[in-house]
């Protein structure tokens, strides 16, 4: 079986199979987002306080958070990041 097809439109076929490739590949390269929600374990190790912190900070208002059920609670980064920017004391 023989299928004729123009040379323009085979060139065009060609071109597009490269610019999909081409940018599958780039896709594929790119380094994963980062998480913008992290749970207790992640905040505590971020912030270097216990478990019992944490529920003060969530207490207290000083941190979002977002609860999935009891045992499962999730943070912003951002909200973790802007705790410490509040708390940044200038040297003497």
């Amino acid at each position: 079986m023989l299928i004729e097809v123009e040379k323009q439109a085979f060139d065009n076929l060609v071109k597009k199979v490269d610019e999909l490739h081409d940018g599958w590949l780039a896709k594929k390269n790119q380094e994963p987002p980062e998480a913008e929600w992290v749970d207790s374990n992640t905040v505590i190790q971020m912030l270097g306080i216990s478990k019992r912190t944490l529920q003060k900070f969530r207490d207290l208002g000083k941190i979002e958070f977002s609860k999935v059920s009891n045992k499962l609670i999730f943070y912003r980064k951002k909200s973790v990041e802007q705790l410490l920017n509040r708390n940044v004391f200038k040297s003497y």
